[in-house]
């Protein structure tokens, strides 16, 4: 029986990411690939978990392997991965999914900007919208449950309403000026 996965870790959108946005590369590349652009502030990812998440990823036909035909320095010939095509598919929606609707302080929705290049204009401009639509609903539930408690809540957890508040108005705040600004280009 044939094994699907139906969305990524943060460590494995990670992974594909690079990978597709630079197919054919070897483990250490995507090591260094991740080191040199500080994908680890937003994810805990060591060698040893890179290796165990590509082969898991190949396991899930996700991503390609294949030995290198010339082999570079010492050591055995290197593995060499690029996405397949269900990798593509699942990596771009799993993309627009992240864009589109991930909560506020969410750390998979940075790491969807930082891999944005690899969808067009327009859908990553529409994915930003979907997510303004996204947590201004989220916004008007979590303020109609507060209207609705507020008498009964202690102070400190207003303050914590009062705080959420202030993050989801400026994340709305940053995507609309930023689709604004994207928009014009």
């Amino acid at each position: 029986m044939k094994k699907t996965k139906k969305e990524l870790s943060n460590i494995e959108f990670v992974i594909t990411g690079v990978i597709l946005e630079n197919p054919n590369l070897s483990g250490y590349k995507i090591n260094k690939i991740i080191e040199d652009l500080g994908y680890r502030q937003f994810i805990s990812i060591g060698t040893t978990s890179l290796y165990n998440t590509l082969k898991k990823l190949d396991d899930f036909k996700l991503i390609l392997a294949k030995t290198e035909k010339k082999k570079e320095g010492r050591g055995p010939k290197g593995i060499l991965y690029s996405l397949s095509e269900s990798g593509q598919l699942l990596f771009r929606a799993e993309l627009i999914k992240g864009l589109s609707s991930s909560r506020e302080k969410d750390v998979r929705f940075e790491i969807c900007m930082a891999f944005a290049s690899l969808i067009s204009g327009s859908v990553f401009v529409k994915s930003l919208e979907s997510r303004i639509d996204f947590l201004t609903n989220e916004y008007k539930k979590l303020n109609d449950y507060v209207l609705d408690k507020k008498e009964n809540l202690p102070v400190n957890l207003r303050l914590i309403y009062k705080h959420r508040f202030s993050v989801i108005k400026n994340e709305i705040l940053f995507m609309k000026d930023f689709t604004q600004k994207y928009s014009k280009k």
